[in-house]
């Protein structure tokens, strides 16, 4: 059976993306959870390059998403 990491909301930090992940990291988080409906992370503002970025910043940070949220729909 597949351990899936227990990932924390971005959004609880109320702060912007980048922060929100930085501060994830340092409270010992191993995964996000990170809504996709709108704003920043919806997929019409995520162009191919935008996700690789996303994904390497989520990697560089040593966590994975644990899930996505929102009506997805």
């Amino acid at each position: 059976m597949y351990n899936f990491p227990i990932g924390v909301i971005l959004e609880s930090f109320r702060t912007d993306r980048s922060t929100a992940m930085k501060k994830a990291a340092a409270i010992g988080a191993n995964g996000i959870q990170m809504y996709a409906t709108t704003g920043q992370n919806s997929p019409e503002n995520l162009n191919a390059q935008a996700r690789r970025d996303l994904l390497n910043e989520i990697k560089g940070e040593g966590m994975v998403f644990s899930a996505l949220c929102g009506d997805l729909g």
